[in-house]
């Protein structure tokens, strides 16, 4: 019986976190026409992933928005934006603001469904001595109770997550490239 009970956690612990997965890797679309391709003139292979930076917002001082977009590591004065695989060069001066968007639904959810299979399974087998067929029903209750209590944990962690902004307008233009270095670091 206690096989079956590791093994039925087991299954449903890899299925959330394959859901999870799933969602997290849908393709994302280009939505940035601030940045003609002709303008762009360096090929991506040229830069490692550890040299990149995660995804971000990019805002320019003329207020062109460059969304989904990733940072190469700064020289003294150029850094680098890459979108779909092609980088161009820009003075740091440029930069207005940095925006690292937090999207915590699918982690808030997962939590919450496997705290729901986990309190209920543990429930089924504390009680395994009055009804051997507890931890049983413990596991059944917890995959049912798992979505809502999932949903509900998705829309915490969204709701309660805020974004990590940088403006660049307030930092003086000298310590400029250390920020920056250090933010790209911060955010592989």
């Amino acid at each position: 019986m206690r096989i079956n009970l590791i093994s039925a956690i087991l299954i449903s612990i890899c299925f959330i976190t394959n859901i999870c997965q799933e969602k997290l890797s849908l393709p994302v679309k280009d939505n940035v026409p601030e940045i003609s391709s002709g303008n762009l003139n360096m090929p991506v292979n040229k830069f490692s992933l550890s040299d990149t930076s995660g995804e971000c917002n990019i805002t320019l001082t003329d207020g062109t928005l460059v969304k989904e977009a990733y940072m190469v590591n700064p020289g003294d004065s150029l850094f680098t934006i890459v979108k779909s695989g092609i980088g161009k060069d820009m003075p740091i001066s440029r930069i207005h603001k940095i925006i690292f968007e937090k999207h915590n639904f699918w982690t808030g959810f997962a939590i919450g469904a496997l705290s729901s299979v986990c309190f209920w399974e543990i429930l089924g087998i504390s009680n395994a001595k009055n009804a051997p067929s507890a931890p049983l029903w413990g596991i059944v209750l917890g995959l049912i109770c798992a979505p809502p209590v999932g949903l509900i944990g998705g829309l915490v962690a969204e709701f309660g997550s805020s974004d990590e902004i940088y403006n660049f307008s307030t930092i003086n233009p000298s310590s400029r490239v250390l920020r920056l270095k250090k933010i790209i670091s911060d955010h592989k």
